[in-house]
């Protein structure tokens, strides 16, 4: 009983700690975008598979400028033809070449 109460303990605590460690991140976009922050504010903005662990290429950008949003607005993270800041305001994932505004 102890052993699975430790257990119960260590996954709550993880599971915190995973959830403090993006809250950052997400008020930086909602500060920055905050028209596009209730359809993009997720974990695939940044993120790609299941486990929300491998980032992206806009997560990627994004990393190495220094968690600076506006840093690269002027990229095209995803090579699709439309800059970050062109897919942000569209509502689109600048991340995912597959999600890019209407021509």
């Amino acid at each position: 009983m102890k052993i699975k109460s430790l257990m119960i303990a260590g996954m709550i605590g993880i599971m915190s700690v995973s959830a403090f460690a993006k809250a950052p991140y997400g008020q930086k976009f909602k500060a920055a975008y905050p028209s596009a922050a209730a359809t993009l504010q997720k974990c695939t903005l940044c993120h790609i598979g299941t486990g929300f662990k491998e980032r992206n290429d806009f997560g990627r950008d994004y990393a190495a400028n220094n968690y600076d949003f506006k840093a690269i607005e002027a990229f095209d993270s995803d090579v699709d033809g439309f800059t970050n800041l062109q897919e942000i305001t569209g509502g689109t994932l600048p991340g995912n070449v597959d999600s890019h505004p209407a021509n």
